[in-house]
């Protein structure tokens, strides 16, 4: 008997439940009934796929019971693992042979009879895999398919994609490694917007992002105060946050508008995200050399805008720029990105899961073993974000960026600001953090103070204490009223 894992191209875990056409009385599974139409009939297949029902798990009910059936120490890795990164939700999850057994043995009476078994699994599963905690030496087997079963499936509504083909004779201390791709669900979400550029107004003491609908069309500033613009880092948006910041600035005598510009850093590499920052502002009129624009970036805003200061614009007097300040930038990279130039193989990922999680049935410490799935998941996050590739202390772009002290064509100064011991850290995750990341340097959770403190130009140069030390968080530099009423008045003055 097999069991036979397809995998549908369209349809997410909740679309996959809510089509189906039975539950059982557990609402531990659902089927999915005689849906097929077809498929590549050149070559006879041994199994009639055609006839058969696909069960469809329910996550939510059947992961309560999946710790029953691990070893206790992979429960309590996986629990581990939870607390420390504080998620609900890893990239990875296991399903039990036995627990599949459990499921269906009483449920499917052809299962009794050696017939083999369907699973559909949703479009957000990347990889299938099993892992035999039985044997050491090669508890890893990466995804099997077999011959015996067409490749893709056509249905009504969906296509599927055949994923793995398993024996199910032996289930004991056997599971199934299923790694699914949050960071494409991530990316959805956050890159699935165009670059845009915002005016920032306060009504009735509430803070209003008023999206600029005509890009290309210079907007008509009759203001003869300096503008602030707003560039936020990564995996973030300008419109919603930086409300401290948001109201200093508004609050500032200095500046006659305010501006917040958002972006999809992690879909292009910094480079590129430079120049649509360039093209936005020089579109909106922004850029014209009759304006005066002091730039407030936060962490990769500030290699985004130094990215188009240092390499699309031309001399001081062609452009508007006049300040640049930058808050928690990593200007010499972080450790949190990818520290080499490797390319990242997903499908690598359940193999050096595997064999951690087999070490640490023998010799591995449940520390060692967090630390190797922390730089797994960094590995996994940055493959598929060139923008925080970019961010590694060693990436072409960090080397590229400082290969020599230059002068910014800008017409003011820039002002720099770095934070560390940041109190505000899980303290399970803070020991990992400084031993491991960041060997021990002083940081503010994601960049080191000797990063976002990089002296990377002579001219104009100006560092911005905070009033605590330096003391604080990534997050604290324009969210903490305190903070940001500082930098604006520092700047401003």
């Amino acid at each position: 008997m097999r069991v036979v894992f397809y995998r549908s191209k369209q349809l997410s875990q909740a679309a996959l439940y809510n089509n189906s056409n039975y539950k059982n009385e557990n609402n531990q599974f659902v089927i999915l009934e005689d849906r097929v139409r077809g498929f590549n009939e050149e070559k006879p297949f041994s199994s009639d796929v055609k006839n058969e029902k696909f069960f469809i798990l329910n996550n939510k009910t059947v992961e309560s019971d999946i710790n029953y059936y691990l070893p206790n120490i992979v429960s309590e890795f996986i629990n581990e693992c939870k607390s420390t990164f504080n998620t609900r939700v890893l990239p990875f999850y296991f399903i039990p042979k036995k627990l599949l057994e459990e499921l269906f043995f009483n449920a499917y009476p052809l299962m009794q009879e050696g017939n083999d078994i369907f699973i559909l699994l949703p479009k957000e599963v990347e990889t299938l895999d099993e892992i035999n905690f039985n044997d050491a030496n090669i508890p890893y087997r990466g995804n099997m398919l077999n011959d015996d079963f067409p490749q893709t499936l056509e249905l009504s509504n969906q296509t599927l994609q055949l994923l793995h083909v398993a024996d199910f004779t032996n289930t004991e201390n056997s599971v199934f490694l299923i790694t699914r791709n949050i960071v494409k669900r991530i990316k959805s979400i956050v890159g699935k917007y165009p670059s845009r550029l915002y005016q920032i107004e306060k009504r009735d003491e509430n803070i209003i992002d008023r999206e600029l609908e005509n890009k290309v069309i210079p907007l008509k500033i009759t203001n003869e105060k300096p503008i602030a613009l707003i560039v936020h880092g990564f995996m973030s948006f300008t419109e919603g946050n930086f409300k401290a910041l948001k109201n200093s600035l508004l609050s500032c005598k200095e500046y006659g508008r305010v501006f917040g510009y958002s972006y999809t850093p992690n879909k292009e590499g910094i480079l590129k995200n430079g120049g649509d920052l360039r093209n936005t502002l020089r579109y909106a009129g922004l850029l014209d050399p009759n304006n005066t624009l002091d730039i407030y970036a936060h962490s990769l805003g500030g290699l985004v805008s130094r990215s188009m200061i240092q390499f699309d614009l031309d001399e001081p007097n062609s452009h508007s720029v006049r300040n640049f300040i930058t808050a928690g930038t990593p200007h010499r990279g972080t450790p949190i990105a990818l520290l080499k130039e490797e390319i990242y193989n997903p499908v690598s990922f359940p193999k050096h899961l595997a064999y951690i999680l087999t070490r640490l049935k023998i010799d591995m410490s449940l520390t060692q073993a967090i630390t190797h799935t922390a730089n797994l998941f960094k590995e996994y996050f940055t493959f598929h974000n060139p923008g925080l590739r970019d961010l590694g202390e060693e990436s072409r772009f960090i080397n590229y960026i400082n290969a020599e002290n230059i002068e910014l064509n800008i017409n003011g100064s820039t002002f720099l600001v770095g934070y560390k011991n940041n109190k505000s850290i899980n303290p399970i995750i803070k020991p990992l953090l400084d031993r491991h990341i960041f060997k021990n340097q002083e940081h503010d959770g994601v960049v080191p103070f000797n990063s976002s403190r990089f002296k990377f130009t002579d001219k104009n140069y100006n560092i911005i204490d905070s009033l605590k030390d330096n003391e604080g968080g990534h997050s604290d530099y324009y969210n903490l009223s305190e903070n940001a009423e500082h930098i604006v008045k520092t700047v401003s003055t």
